[in-house]
């Protein structure tokens, strides 16, 4: 079983007191061997317990940002010491120190706005995303399946377009492999797509859909939203419009979400 992985910059841990050192690193870092040994060691020297560690990505001839969240309950005399070893480093640029808010929790908020490939992104809880559908369906009715679908539609046709900026169209193996592991990777569910590209027919099984799991005791499939998207997507993989049906859906009881493609008509 797959355990949940919690995304952000943040740490609430009670009766703790912990603080975040934001720390901007020359490019220079990332090619350096033993750079973020040297970072860490800042901490270790002064048996300070390290407790959630975030680091940027690679981007060519930008700062290298650590977000380093570490346990100073007992040590809160050595707060200024280290930030004083972080700051004699060779590739250190900059440091910030945050705080904990009053309740205890501390938030990293010194990079905005987000971002996900290069594009801006937002993190949308399934709280949020529930009360969106609920409003939607009480103000459109039943319409509102057909907007998400539509909605859908477009996004997974961008997606398309976004992977053909990595992978070769011709190469149509990865390109659905990376769509499978994209829309995982941002929540969507656990997806797997069979397809036969001289029918344009694909099945397409999800577990544990993130818009699916919104809904319970259901007698009818929930799926709109992601059902367009990989609609969008395979119409685009097969060069034909498709249409995309669910057939299982966990709302309903199922234990996956089972989804099958053809050809418009």
């Amino acid at each position: 079983m797959s355990e949940a992985y919690e995304v952000g910059r943040s740490i609430y841990l009670p009766n703790r007191y912990v603080i975040c050192y934001h720390i901007r690193l020359n490019p220079e870092a990332f090619e350096e061997v033993g750079a973020l040994q040297s970072v860490l060691e800042a901490f270790t020297r002064r048996k300070i317990s390290i407790v959630h560690i975030k680091l940027s990505r690679l981007r060519p001839r930008r700062p290298v940002e650590a977000s380093v969240f570490v346990d100073v309950t007992d040590k809160k005399n050595s707060i200024n010491d280290i930030e004083r070893d972080l700051r004699k480093l060779r590739f250190t640029k900059e440091i910030t120190v945050i705080n904990p808010l009053p309740s205890g929790i501390i938030l990293d908020n010194t990079l905005f706005p987000l971002s996900f490939m290069g594009e801006r992104a937002i993190i949308c809880t399934e709280s949020f995303f529930k009360a969106l559908l609920k409003d939607m369906r009480e103000y459109l009715g039943t319409a509102h399946a057909v907007w998400l679908y539509h909605v859908g539609v477009n996004t997974g046709c961008n997606l398309y377009e976004k992977i053909l900026k990595i992978v070769n169209k011709e190469r149509i193996d990865e390109i659905v492999h990376l769509a499978q592991g994209l829309l995982q990777h941002v929540g969507f569910g656990i997806i797997r797509i069979t397809y036969d590209v001289s029918r344009c027919q694909a099945s397409i099984d999800v577990k544990d859909s993130f818009e699916c799991k919104l809904f319970s005791n259901s007698q009818q499939p929930e799926s709109h939203y992601l059902r367009g998207m990989l609609a969008g997507f395979l119409s685009k993989v097969f060069k034909r419009e498709v249409k995309v049906e669910e057939h299982k859906c966990i709302a309903m009881g199922d234990e996956y979400c089972e989804f099958k493609a053809n050809p418009l008509t």
